[in-house]
């Protein structure tokens, strides 16, 4: 599900560094969240009214679902940020 939030992202000028950022073109694809050793689920994606964006989703390992969220501030995205873990 990594390149589900990489794509959905992208659409969004995110991470871009070819004049995407304005929301007028295709930005350049940035991964959002760096755990490969489970599935990125259900992503949800809102701007505020500034255009940051706040990403959350469900990261499942097989046994436990975590809810993991990330925030990009126009230019640059945060690190994925722990939430609360789901059973």
């Amino acid at each position: 599900m990594t390149l589900v939030l990489m794509f959905l992202l992208t659409a969004c000028g995110g991470g871009s560094d070819d004049g995407g950022s304005d929301g007028n073109q295709w930005g350049v694809s940035k991964l959002i969240e760096t755990t490969d050793s489970s599935n990125a689920l259900n992503p949800y994606i809102v701007f505020d009214d500034k255009d940051n964006a706040i990403v959350v989703w469900d990261q499942y390992d097989g046994a436990r679902s975590d809810i993991c969220t990330n925030r990009f501030n126009g230019e640059n995205w945060s690190n994925p940020q722990f939430i609360k873990t789901v059973i």
